[in-house]
């Protein structure tokens, strides 16, 4: 799969330049392709350039659209994924929490995209050590969650896992074990035990 993608590479940044110049640099297909272009530099593991096509959506869609706008939050959020991909979680986090902060003021309380925002955040958090951060996160977002989407979603049993991975990476192995056996008690209920 990797390889197909870094072939796809190439294309993309030859449909850039030709965009821009039929559409205009300001254009949201011209936006869109750039950002298209720093998937597919990530994708083939050429970060430096995908951080520097994601920081040039990020200014573009600030200057055309305001730092409220969704498709704004979106490209912040796809730079913090650039930025922790290369290995800079310093640079990823704030972008990340901008992003969660952007996310709670603009959507209702308990929107996916701002749970999901926040998980990732978590992730952040938990990769660079912040284990504490990571854990209080979590928690919160499995508690919304679970208001929100429900005890047997997908998305609020995943991310109780990811609580229980925290509190065994903090050495609260008991609190892990049991966020698990109720993350394996709503899958076997939700989903059923044809899952396990």
């Amino acid at each position: 799969m990797r390889a197909r993608r870094a072939r796809r590479s190439p294309r993309s940044s030859e449909r850039w330049p030709t965009t821009e110049r039929t559409a205009g640099p300001d254009d949201p297909a011209t936006l869109a392709t750039r950002a298209g272009l720093a998937g597919a530099y990530r994708a083939a593991g050429k970060t430096k350039e995908a951080i520097a096509c994601c920081e040039r959506v990020l200014a573009d869609r600030e200057r055309l659209f305001g730092a409220d706008h969704l498709d704004t939050v979106t490209a912040r959020g796809s730079l913090g994924y650039a930025y922790r991909t290369a290995g800079r979680l310093k640079d990823a986090i704030p972008q990340y929490e901008r992003v969660v902060a952007d996310r709670e003021r603009l959507l209702p309380a308990g929107h996916r995209d701002t749970l999901a925002a926040r998980a990732i955040l978590g992730a952040a958090y938990q990769q660079g050590r912040r284990l504490r951060e990571a854990i209080t996160t979590y928690e919160r977002v499995v508690a919304d969650s679970e208001l929100a989407l429900g005890p047997g979603d997908v998305d609020t049993l995943t991310t109780r896992c990811n609580l229980a991975t925290a509190y065994y990476e903090a050495g609260r192995m008991a609190d892990g074990a049991r966020v698990l056996r109720r993350a394996l008690a709503d899958c076997e209920r939700h989903l059923g035990r044809a899952t396990r």
